[in-house]
């Protein structure tokens, strides 16, 4: 792809026909405008970037680059947003983790596995569940037995008694 020498070319073509030292002077701030894009490409500051974006745009840079740069720029954007919802799912699924609530757990994993939270996260919450779930059931074992139990012990029946308490 083309480079920021690529682009003093471009923005120096100006030096030939005029001889003005502020012509000269803008095609130098062209030319060092095109490579702080150039290099500010290449890393992940959003801020910088930009800054470096409107100093092109506004002494000239072609047109390409500043386009590469902008485009750049979205990739970036696109990226933090990205990390910043899988933060967001992680604290979800770390406070569900600590709650007794199936349903917001249940969730919190989908939501935490949708963002890509890390997988040894969403595995913990995975198991989390399974105990919850053991625990609910047994609660209802628990909750159905003592019934039968009582409704035995009220209707004086020998028969219903004795299959409860078996």
């Amino acid at each position: 792809g083309d480079t920021a020498q690529d682009f003093d070319a471009t923005c120096n073509t100006d030096i030939n026909a005029s001889s003005s030292t502020g012509d000269e002077r803008t095609n130098q701030q062209c030319g060092v405008a095109a490579k702080v894009v150039e290099h500010t490409m290449l890393g992940s500051d959003i801020g910088t970037l930009k800054s470096a974006i409107d100093w092109g745009i506004k002494v000239g840079v072609p047109a390409e680059l500043i386009h590469r740069a902008q485009t750049r720029k979205v990739v970036l954007e696109d990226m933090e947003q990205s990390q910043n919802a899988r933060t967001e799912a992680a604290r979800a699924l770390e406070l569900a983790l600590s709650s007794t609530d199936l349903h917001a757990l249940t969730s919190a994993i989908r939501h935490a596995t949708e963002t890509g939270v890390h997988r040894e996260i969403i595995e913990q919450a995975w198991k989390r569940k399974a105990t919850l779930e053991q625990e609910v059931w047994s609660r209802r074992v628990c909750e159905e037995a003592a019934r039968e139990l009582s409704t035995a012990m009220h209707s004086r029946d020998l028969d219903s008694l004795t299959l409860a308490v078996d």
